[in-house]
């Protein structure tokens, strides 16, 4: 129990917890690769979701221009007369 006026030691995340097993060189080098592997996607973006391909770009840029003056106009307002 923790007495009053004593801090709570820091509780590590499960991140900070494998990054610092992973840069512990006294740490089982196997253990060491299974945490990188765990580590690497909270780490670094996927490379396809980082860069978008030339389809992509000339989709988002036909987007683009189709939201200006070219967009699609409405269909006609119908109107019911009942008298």
């Amino acid at each position: 129990m923790i007495e009053d006026g004593a801090a709570a030691p820091k509780q590590k995340t499960p991140l900070e917890y494998m990054l610092g097993v992973m840069n512990d060189a006294t740490a089982d080098e196997a253990r060491r690769d299974r945490l990188a592997i765990a580590a690497a996607p909270f780490m670094h973006a996927r490379a396809e979701a980082a860069a978008s391909g030339k389809k992509e770009q000339k989709q988002e840029a036909a987007e683009r221009v189709a939201a200006g003056k070219f967009a699609p106009r409405g269909g006609p307002k119908l109107a019911v007369n009942n008298g």
